[in-house]
């Protein structure tokens, strides 16, 4: 977060203090303090309703046209900014001190974090180091949906034939992967971008005016490979594509038409980002985005950040 107040113009809240347990007076838990950012809610809640069970968002069916549009401005100016911090490999920043910031820690994801607390996944099954190729790091992905079917407790499992349809999956899935990277191989290193697998609108707090006022949950950024933010993101609709209540294909159907307002919204950011020399026009994201859904290259990429999205 520090490094992105000092590198962006994403409004972050500043961090007053931050500590573990040990460190917490009341010994509750690991805490962290900020300031305060008056606002009216989050962007998630501006532009949508809840689903059936109340659990979570969903984009409202009925939402003002021009209100998406802006708020998806926003949100492509944020992921624009990201975008142009760029480094030499794949793993977690570390502050080395008087302004000087370093990729040396193992990337730590949602996925990762998620796998270990929930999914039963041995705290050394998880990549150790830095990647320095996109392929690399894709591969332990892959390694990862392995590790954790072996290690996920029995009832993950509604059958034997369920356990090995989804074992045929991740066996299917690290091939492909391992085919895609020798095509992909003169595109493999280059320039990893600044990737947060939790920035979506419900993260985003604005006032009335739909205006961003503060972006939080910043935990599992790291640099990624390009490929992730060049395919567009998964939260123009607000709910994952297996959580939508009509099925996958009703999501995709539906998040078709909403990225189309997306990219328009996109290119115009884009535009006046290169206008103002803040964006070199090789740091556009819209073509790539809109090639990465219309290949399928987008799927490959939401399974790669999240366990579960594959089996469906």
């Amino acid at each position: 977060m520090e490094y992105l107040r000092n590198h962006t113009d994403i409004k972050i809240p500043l961090i007053q203090s931050y500590g573990t347990r040990e460190e917490c007076p009341p010994n509750l838990g690991p805490f962290i303090i900020m300031e305060y950012a008056p606002n009216s809610g989050t962007m998630g809640k501006a532009i949508g309703m809840p689903t059936a069970n109340g659990a979570r968002f969903m984009l409202n069916p009925d939402v003002n046209e021009d209100k998406l549009y802006r708020a998806y401005s926003h949100m492509a100016e944020i992921l624009l900014q990201l975008s142009k911090l760029e480094f030499s490999k794949t793993g977690s920043l570390v502050d080395r001190g008087d302004e000087q910031w370093d990729i040396a820690g193992r990337p730590i994801t949602y996925d990762m974090n998620e796998t270990v607390q929930l999914g039963s996944l041995p705290r050394s099954k998880l990549p150790h180091g830095t990647f320095d190729t996109s392929s690399s790091f894709l591969e332990a992905c892959a390694k990862l949906h392995c590790d954790h079917f072996e290690h996920q407790r029995n009832d993950a499992l509604s059958s034997e034939a369920d356990g090995e349809e989804k074992y045929t999956q991740r066996l299917l899935f690290r091939k492909y992967l391992q085919s895609r990277s020798n095509s992909h191989s003169s595109h493999d290193s280059g320039q990893f971008k600044l990737w947060c697998d939790d920035l979506r609108p419900s993260n985003v707090l604005v006032d009335d005016n739909l205006s961003v006022v503060s972006v939080i949950d910043w935990e599992f950024t790291y640099a990624a490979p390009p490929e992730f933010s060049n395919a567009p993101p998964w939260w123009l609709l607000l709910v994952e594509p297996e959580k939508h209540e009509s099925g996958v294909d009703a999501w995709a159907e539906e998040y078709d038409s909403r990225l189309k307002i997306f990219l328009a919204a996109l290119k115009e950011q884009e535009a006046a980002m290169v206008a103002r020399g803040t964006l070199r026009r090789d740091q556009i994201l819209s073509n790539d985005m809109k090639k990465s859904w219309e290949s399928g290259d987008f799927w490959v990429m939401l399974s790669c950040s999240c366990l579960h999205r594959m089996h469906d």
